[in-house]
């Protein structure tokens, strides 16, 4: 009998001895589990913060925005400066550098020569970088010009108009004036010096609700 009840108590603390070190050697692994599965959880959220932007910028960097304006009214063009499409108001955000501004008019009349520009931030007058980039035409035949300029910007509202200068006897029809935004995204520049727009525009009248 004795010899039986050694039997079972060696084989007791054997089973005990073995189920300890069967522990020991599987809470490392399952330190190892842990700290994977934090890793992998870490790598998901930097993916889904990742993920809400592109090439490092905010999707709103992105977004453009559009103002519109026209007139069909027959207007005078004569040897002064003169506004043929009223200030256009577009707002520009914070990750926008650029507004693309599409001008448009039709003149006829007076068998005379004409000029056409855009101002940004300011009444239309003889100077500015939309005068440096006017058009020329002459109203022999009726003749329509476009002025497709793009325009660096700083964030908020700016405004924007047509200005034409011609001769007695010119006038101008249709015109339209399409402003949008452009972000300037990862490689994108600005190939003019500086800024041609000013810190405080007016608020003329918007049509068009930019959007």
């Amino acid at each position: 009998m004795l010899p039986l009840m050694m039997a079972l108590v060696i084989a007791f603390v054997s089973a005990i001895v073995m189920f300890g070190k069967a522990s020991a050697e599987a809470a490392p692994a399952a330190a190892g589990d842990v700290a994977l599965n934090h890793a992998a959880k870490a790598k998901i959220v930097a993916l889904a913060k990742n993920s809400k932007k592109l090439a490092g910028k905010p999707p709103s960097a992105y977004f453009d925005r559009v103002a519109f304006r026209s007139a069909t009214d027959t207007l005078a063009v004569p040897a002064v400066v003169t506004t043929i499409v009223p200030g256009t108001n577009i707002t520009v955000p914070g990750a926008i550098k650029f507004v693309r501004l599409t001008g448009n008019g039709t003149f006829f009349g007076g068998a005379s020569n004409y000029i056409f520009w855009f101002a940004v931030d300011e009444v239309c007058q003889a100077s500015g970088a939309g005068f440096d980039n006017r058009q020329f035409g002459n109203t022999t035949q009726q003749e329509n010009s476009t002025i497709d300029f793009v325009v660096p910007v700083s964030p908020g509202v700016h405004t924007f108009r047509l200005c034409a200068r011609g001769a007695a006897g010119v006038n101008v029809l249709t015109r339209t004036l399409t402003l949008e935004t452009v972000a300037k995204g990862a490689t994108g520049g600005n190939t003019l010096a500086k800024s041609i727009s000013r810190p405080a525009p007016d608020r003329d009248s918007n049509p068009v609700t930019p959007r």
